[in-house]
């Protein structure tokens, strides 16, 4: 009887543990290579406010006023408005909004959802 229910805990553990894994996606390299490098994040919790299929995503930190983060390497997966996000990545300069206050290009380095 224990034996028979062996493989039956542990199908159970596999699919309870593959169920709890935070969904990611791969991730293309540096969009912007001729951009100076500003600075960095980490583990920076964000939400999506602007989708821009094709081109780019638009990032505000959570309880943010005025950071804005434009990312160009957003996996299609995430690229919905509202989504809430863990990222990493490169902050950049952004020489077409050089005039505009605490806005940024990013160029991610890791994302996952909850």
């Amino acid at each position: 009887m224990m034996n028979s229910l062996i493989p039956i805990l542990i199908s159970a553990l596999l699919v309870f543990t593959a169920g709890c894994k935070k969904k990611s996606a791969r991730l293309q390299g540096d969009c912007v290579p001729e951009e100076a490098v500003i600075g960095q994040v980490k583990d920076l919790d964000v939400k999506v406010s602007v989708v821009v299929p094709g081109d780019l995503c638009e990032v505000v930190p959570v309880g943010s006023i005025d950071t804005r983060y434009y990312v160009c390497n957003m996996p299609e997966i995430h690229q919905e408005k509202g989504k809430q996000l863990k990222v990493s990545g490169v902050v950049k300069s952004d020489p077409q909004n050089a005039d505009a206050c605490c806005v940024y290009r990013l160029v991610l380095t890791s994302v996952s959802a909850d």
